[in-house]
């Protein structure tokens, strides 16, 4: 996680200095959704492990679920291009709660709806831990 928050600053820095894009302002409310939808995002990861047996695929699985979340939350392309059914879909997917808070957008709601998911997942795998370890 130590490593994603270093890549993010420096591709921060560099953007400002290599593409003229704006410089980015609000540092500790990009590093605390950043932490927040890192954590979010392993936890889910982990969950998907508890689950699914086999290597090969768990990884086309969290491919299949990864991918369309970034499609879909506005990181990839402008969130307006999307047709209306994928605008509301986009609503429930956690990279689009993690990309309106960085940008300002209903921060402390979207950390919230991070924070549960996070807590959700956590309290599964803990369940599945413990159903794993009686087997």
């Amino acid at each position: 996680m130590i490593h994603l928050t270093i890549v993010s600053l420096i591709v921060s820095v560099l953007s400002t200095l290599l593409f003229d894009a704006d410089a980015l302002s609000k540092i500790p409310r990009y590093l605390a959704v950043a932490v927040v939808f890192t954590l979010t995002t392993v936890a889910i990861g982990l969950l998907l492990g508890l689950f699914v047996k086999n290597q090969a695929r768990l990884s086309m699985f969290t491919i299949i679920c990864f991918l369309p979340s970034v499609m879909l939350s506005g990181i990839m392309l402008p969130f307006n291009f999307l047709p209306k059914a994928l605008q509301i879909v986009s609503e429930f997917v956690p990279a689009r709660w993690a990309y309106t808070a960085m940008i300002g957008e209903n921060v402390t709601q979207n950390i919230s709806l991070l924070l549960a998911v996070f807590a959700v997942a956590v309290v599964i795998m803990l369940i599945r831990l413990k159903a794993v370890s009686r087997e």
